[in-house]
């Protein structure tokens, strides 16, 4: 079976494309789709892009590589190695992403998750937090003191401090 070197062409067009797209989505917007996933910026199937564009790269790189070890450019032992290394990559990018989607899934109201809350850049999750935690029983009064002691935000401190007094 004859490829035209039009197709070969395109098939590496894509493949090469598809790597891009997929290691762009992974290495350097991975965290970054998780958080717009976790404050509702992006639906939950949305951290699924990254596995699933590595995926279908993986099948056009098989492609690729089956037309260049049959034209006979290309050693079919490095193809091989290739592909599988590609498939090895591809069975641990999935269970992160699944283990990732159902992380994102659970809601952790527990005083440990609220205080997670403090980490956000949003100076009014980090308020609202403070006041979230001086209605609990279960609250460590340290955190908020910690909060309203170090807080960027003059307000979030300000909260955290008025909370402090409502908790003593």
């Amino acid at each position: 079976m004859l490829i035209s070197e039009k197709s070969l062409r395109a098939v590496r067009l894509v493949v090469f494309a598809l790597l891009f797209v997929s290691a762009l989505t992974v290495f350097l917007l991975g965290d970054n789709i998780w958080m717009a996933i976790e404050v509702g910026s992006l639906p939950l199937w949305a951290g699924f892009v990254a596995p699933i564009v590595f995926t279908v790269f993986v099948f056009f790189f098989l492609l690729d590589r089956v037309f260049q070890v049959r034209q006979g450019r290309y050693p079919l032992i490095r193809a091989f190695v290739q592909v599988v290394l590609a498939v090895v990559f591809l069975s641990i990018i999935w269970p992160q992403q699944t283990k990732a989607f159902q992380t994102h899934q659970h809601l952790d109201l527990s005083t440990q998750g609220v205080t997670d809350l403090f980490k956000s850049r949003d100076p009014r999750i980090r308020a609202l937090a403070c006041e979230v935690l001086s209605m609990r029983k279960d609250v460590r009064i340290e955190v908020l003191r910690e909060q309203a002691k170090h807080d960027l935000s003059d307000t979030v401190r300000k909260i955290c401090t008025e909370s402090l007094k409502r908790v003593r």
